[in-house]
């Protein structure tokens, strides 16, 4: 484990470091000292950092883990590293799936274009049906655009 120094000579994980500056960074903010886009940009761009490094040393850390039993408890910064996996299934073959998600875009479509004409105090009739509307909500968000 990767070990450093801390300010008073006692010995400080890299984890914890990166967890008091974390917290440093969002004291700041809360108390009008540093500007939340700059601190929230700061932050997004080491997440990125991040998750890149943690991309390219997945498969050696699960090679790793692999030379071990399964069963055997690996623990790591509070973590016990296990081994998982998941199966992944396609249906985009089938014609009649096909058929079902083509229905099914189709009719959520209607279903938002029912909100808009609800949204005018107008309901929207298929073939003598009453297309309800789509249920909508909506969030705020902040795009990060790289320069």
């Amino acid at each position: 484990m990767s070990e450093v120094q801390g300010n008073y000579g006692q010995e400080v994980g890299l984890q914890e470091i990166a967890h008091q500056d974390f917290l440093s960074i969002e004291e700041r903010v809360d108390e009008g000292l540093m500007n939340p886009m700059e601190a929230y940009a700061l932050l997004y761009s080491q997440s990125k950092l991040l998750s890149q490094v943690l991309n390219r040393i997945k498969d050696i850390a699960i090679d790793e883990r692999q030379k071990y039993g399964e069963k055997e408890e690996l623990v790591y910064h509070g973590f016990d590293v296990q081994l998982t996996g998941r199966s992944n299934y396609s249906y985009k073959h089938d014609e009649e799936w096909q058929g079902i998600e083509t229905s099914k875009k189709e009719r959520e479509n209607l279903m938002k274009k029912a909100l808009q004409m609800n949204e005018q105090n107008k309901q929207l009739v298929v073939h003598g049906e009453v297309i309800p509307p789509a249920e909508s909500s909506y969030t705020t968000s902040l795009k990060m655009v790289k320069k």
